[in-house]
């Protein structure tokens, strides 16, 4: 009756050890496949990131400096005529226009405040340029703790 009870008492401490491994390597596991997760979610966020700057920066210093240099070339050009002049004009205020919608895409993309200083202030900065844009006035309370 003694070496059944030792019997039994050796089995189950045997089954304790081999589930208690078996659930010790599915944590690691599962830690593991968290960690790897985490850092592939990590890495596609970066490199939306630099795509998102490569953009802004490409619509800032590429296409902007272009725009407005054809905008000087437009205005050089003599004409005699009013019709001329206010074609001349239309279109300088086209790409006007468009130099302006070209900036806020830029910005857009590429917050200069959320570069240079960081989420609050450039969500601060956000509100700020939301509540003056609309009539409802927007408070928000951050901790930047």
């Amino acid at each position: 009756m003694n070496d059944a009870i030792y019997i039994i008492a050796f089995i189950g401490a045997f089954l304790a050890i081999i589930i208690t491994f078996f659930i010790i390597t599915m944590l690691r596991y599962h830690r593991r496949y968290v960690k790897l997760q985490k850092d592939r979610v990590m890495n596609e966020i970066a490199v939306l990131e630099n795509e998102r700057k490569r953009m802004a920066y490409d619509l800032h210093d590429g296409l902007g400096p272009m725009l407005s240099s054809i905008k000087l070339n437009i205005n050089s050009i003599e004409t005699n005529t009013e019709e001329d002049k206010a074609i001349i004009s239309k279109a300088s205020s086209h790409i006007d226009d468009t130099i302006q919608n070209m900036r806020a895409i830029s910005y857009n993309l590429l917050p200069v405040t959320l570069e240079r200083k960081g989420l609050f202030d450039a969500l601060r900065e956000f509100i700020d340029y939301s509540s003056a844009k609309s009539k409802l006035p927007i408070n928000c309370f951050l901790n930047t703790r």
